[in-house]
């Protein structure tokens, strides 16, 4: 007779470790992407948050001035850039660089339009700023009255 010897065979076959592989990079991807989507959500809403909060600064800023000294001058010309002098501060915003000035320094970025207005009765400052995000337009808009 002849005597069969039985092994026990361990291990994996190739064809199994390929689908596991696969399936684990599969799961691995689907990870990834998820918190991949998260990560620029948060960057995103970060940037949206920052031209808000950067809109809102200047937007104290100015009326504040405004209100310190009670006058204002406004000069415009046709290429887009505004000079508002409230006291002994100056506002110059340059449309094709989307920034703000205050006295030579930069105090705002990403800014759309910056629009400011004398009331015909000469005692209203209206002031309309709008700040470009990453998705959309973010606008500000008030007036002030000058106590003369």
């Amino acid at each position: 007779m002849s005597a069969r010897v039985i092994l026990k065979q361990k291990g994996f076959t190739l064809v199994e470790l390929i689908v596991i592989l696969s399936l684990v990079s599969v799961v691995f991807f689907l990870v990834a992407s998820f918190f991949g989507y998260g990560l620029l959500s948060f960057r995103a809403l970060g940037s949206e948050a920052q031209v808000k909060m950067q809109i809102e600064d200047l937007m104290n800023s100015v009326v504040e001035d405004i209100r310190s000294v009670n006058d204002v001058d406004v000069v415009k010309d046709d290429s887009g850039f505004i000079q508002l002098r409230a006291g002994n501060s100056e506002y110059t915003y340059d449309k094709s660089t989307l920034k703000v000035y205050k006295n030579g320094r930069i105090v705002a970025r990403n800014i759309a339009s910056f629009y400011v207005g004398i009331g015909a009765d000469a005692r209203t400052v209206n002031i309309v700023i709008t700040g470009k995000g990453t998705h959309r337009y973010y606008t500000l808009t008030t007036s002030v009255v000058l106590r003369r």
